[in-house]
């Protein structure tokens, strides 16, 4: 678990980094200078979260994966649930104040909640099997 984890935060890192050095020069490259360029360069920024949304998502389906190898299907559902639950809840606000900033906010938000039920669900599980072992 531990080397899956280092992997997906190595990849994060590595995201971030690409994104600092060649994430304005990779849309400027892609998109042309007309209107519709000039706009997507002017929220360049919103890479950064899309990177950070690629992290959570894959620790997301990590822990989606542990519960499923355990048959905790109750547990999977009611962690996702309350992801979802907290994507519901803070979306309206976010997005109508803050735009697409606040979709990107609001889907991290949710994410990292929903990783850390999922973790929170899974950790439960390790202590209740190892606690009845003598």
């Amino acid at each position: 678990m531990r080397r899956v984890l280092l992997a997906i935060a190595g990849i994060g890192a590595a995201g971030f980094a690409g994104v600092a050095v060649l994430g304005r020069w990779g849309l400027a490259l892609l998109y042309s200078a007309n209107e519709n360029g000039r706009l997507i360069l002017e929220n360049a920024g919103l890479l950064y979260p899309m990177v950070a949304v690629t992290v959570l998502t894959a620790l997301v389906l990590f822990f989606n994966m542990l519960l499923t190898i355990v048959r905790d299907f109750k547990g999977l559902v009611g962690a996702n649930l309350i992801g979802i639950i907290a994507c519901f809840a803070v979306s309206p606000f976010l997005v109508a104040r803050y735009g697409m900033w606040g979709a990107a906010d609001a889907l991290m938000l949710a994410l990292g909640v929903q990783a850390i039920a999922l973790a929170a669900r899974g950790a439960l599980l390790a202590k209740r099997q190892f606690s009845n072992q003598s």
